[in-house]
């Protein structure tokens, strides 16, 4: 079934007529399948995953059930009930939600107000809604202002004999009562949770039919404050609250959605027994692909799955008309999904963004080779510039306070070797401290600077070298981001190499006018991608070339004509004899034209380190790979 190229990144996007098929939009892995078949009722993602997704399936699943009739779904009216809290700062509460065991009670008591106010309305009887109030407004509370989901149900049990009418709804969403409960005193939060909380559960347990609560984006909640700590709390409080409402009873079941980043910080002793009911979702680059090809499948039609007549063998070719791209920075070509899943941060949501632009080029009858690269580098460098960084900021020391496009002015590869990096952070930082790194300390003991490497690595937007299986003795090298969500503590790691995400080239050289800016020719960054001596010597050499932009020597034209020789040598794998050739050729060439050196400050030691960069690159030519 083609949908005519809508190709919907976003769950919000879904019309209701689209919404009738859910099912065929989700491509199936083995974690979506343990939240889809409703044996998990928590997902777990960062952003981009398909969490909404999921979310607004599991409802459809069930209120079009066999047995839907005697469901009760929560909320009503809406696919999903969700937290958008906008309360003002209150430095009082900031303390209150501090504590992760209140988020626990104020999810229980919200879920569980929701849950008995439509079971009572389903039954049009109000006996538990009575029970509770007899709790909830006795004389213990009469200093209390009761929020105003008490308030309605008090209103409508001053005459508890009257029949609950159909004109009469208590539907009552977590959200709206879990604002409401922080609308009361932090004096008196703690105390009225503890007693509403003992009524709340002795009410659930007299359910006794199915409901359903669905709740959605508990991470962009109370957005006022801004402590990740409350932050998480919020999120895992839910976890803990689902616990232990449905341990107790069969009958009440919350699917809801919480963010990886939040899930990973929980500290919580009963964190081994949430992770039953808990899907961590995460994809493997074959599983991304899977996903992808699904939603070409759904989208495209035969039309914009012909390129000309030719006959192409998978989806992917048959939808972008190509079998190869050729890498203009490196001498290998690569299929077209890799290059997409070097370009993106790989998760579906930005794959299904470019699948779109890619459909509109098709359409448009310009989907070029040319033009599908186009989209590639220019789709991603916009939306992690514009989004990916404002979502970031929440998990980063530095970043939100940092000038990125002063940052990007100082970058001219994507290929750098640490003494590169110091360099760069201490031309960002001077105006704050003197650089220690530079004086052979360790930056983790750097108190006045913006560590923006080290955030820009946490994200995945700097990567690092690493063993391919860590901790064996295999010794192959692999270039490494990390993985949306992950965010690791700590400053950056030790590496001798240090690499820049693709998607930032072109946002570097065209969108923030950086025209120095040069991706390091052959080697192809990614992540997984190998490492091996070529790509060293590729990163040495042209580490020796920007070494000229700082000066100007007599007979630079020659130099730079060996130079490209002996780059162009390496980047097409002559036999190690002729580079070492090629290699003498550029150093007697440095040595012979650099006569008139004016301009430069150590002279003699400004060729000599050129010089020592050709040496290294020699000692590593036997073992070109």
């Amino acid at each position: 079934m083609s949908h005519n190229g809508q190709w919907y990144a976003d769950a919000d996007s879904f019309t209701s007529e689209t919404m009738k098929n859910l099912d065929e939009y989700i491509a199936k892995t083995d974690k979506v399948d343990n939240f889809i078949t409703l044996t998990r009722s928590i997902v777990s993602a960062p952003k981009g995953f398909g969490k909404t997704l999921l979310l607004k399936y599991a409802r459809r699943k069930i209120v079009n059930s066999s047995s839907a009739r005697s469901v009760i779904a929560i909320p009503s009216a809406i696919e999903l009930d969700s937290f958008p809290c906008s309360l003002p700062y209150n430095h009082k509460l900031s303390e209150c939600l501090h504590d992760y065991s209140i988020w626990i009670q104020l999810w229980e008591v919200s879920i569980g107000f929701s849950v008995i106010a439509a079971y009572c309305n389903k039954l049009k009887d109000s006996t538990l809604l009575v029970q509770i109030l007899e709790e909830c407004t006795d004389n213990r509370f009469d200093q209390i202002k009761c929020h105003r989901e008490i308030k309605k149900i008090s209103n409508l049990l001053s005459q508890p004999n009257k029949e609950i009418s159909s004109n009469t709804l208590l539907t009552v969403n977590p959200s709206e009562t879990l604002s409401s409960l922080l609308d009361i005193s932090p004096n008196l939060l703690d105390k009225y949770l503890k007693v509403v909380l003992r009524a709340t559960h002795q009410a659930c347990l007299s359910v006794k039919r199915p409901v359903y609560v669905f709740i959605d984006r508990t991470d962009e909640g109370i957005t006022d404050y801004p402590e990740r700590e409350i932050w998480n709390n919020a999120q895992n409080g839910i976890v803990g609250a689902v616990f232990n409402l449905t341990r107790s009873t069969g009958q009440i079941k919350v699917f809801a959605s919480i963010r990886k980043e939040a899930w990973d910080a929980c500290k919580d002793e009963k964190k081994g027994q949430y992770c039953d009911n808990v899907v961590e979702l995460s994809y493997t680059n074959i599983e991304l692909k899977d996903i992808f090809e699904h939603a070409i499948r759904v989208y495209e039609d035969e039309k914009t799955l012909m390129r000309n007549g030719r006959q192409l063998n998978s989806t992917v070719e048959k939808f972008i008309g190509f079998t190869e791209v050729e890498n203009p920075y490196g001498n290998e070509n690569e299929q077209p999904f890799d290059y997409m899943l070097r370009h993106i941060v790989p998760r579906p949501r930005d794959l299904i963004v470019l699948g779109r632009h890619i459909h509109n080029a098709a359409v448009e009858g310009n989907l070029t080779l040319n033009k599908f690269v186009e989209i590639v580098n220019e789709i991603p460098a916009t939306h992690v510039a514009n989004q990916y960084f404002m979502e970031a900021f929440r998990f980063t020391e530095t970043l939100k306070d940092t000038s990125l496009v002063r940052v990007w002015s100082l970058m001219r590869k994507n290929v750098l070797f640490k003494s590169e990096l110091i360099e760069i952070c201490a031309q960002y930082n001077r105006e704050k401290t003197d650089c220690i790194a530079k004086k052979g300390q360790s930056c983790v003991d750097c108190k006045g600077a913006n560590k923006i490497f080290s955030d820009l690595y946490r994200i995945g937007i700097i990567g690092n070298i690493i063993e391919k299986h860590h901790g064996t003795d295999s010794g192959d090298l692999v270039q490494n981001f990390q993985a949306p969500g992950s965010i690791p503590e700590g400053v950056i790691p030790d590496s001798s190499i240090y690499l820049l995400h693709p998607a930032m080239d072109y946002y570097i050289k065209i969108i923030n006018g950086n025209s120095s800016y040069a991706p390091v020719r052959g080697v192809i960054v990614g992540h997984g991608k190998t490492w091996s001596n070529k790509h060293e010597i590729l990163a040495l050499l042209r580490f020796t070339r920007d070494q000229f932009n700082f000066a100007r020597l007599e007979g630079d034209i020659k130099i730079m004509d060996a130079y490209q020789n002996l780059e162009s040598a390496i980047i097409e794998s002559s036999d190690v004899d002729t580079l070492v050739e090629t290699s003498e050729k550029f150093k007697q060439t440095v040595v012979t034209n650099n006569n008139s050196t004016d301009g430069i400050k150590d002279a003699a030691g400004f060729v000599s380190n050129i010089l020592g960069s050709v040496d290294k690159i020699q000692s590593l030519l036997p073992n070109l790979a």
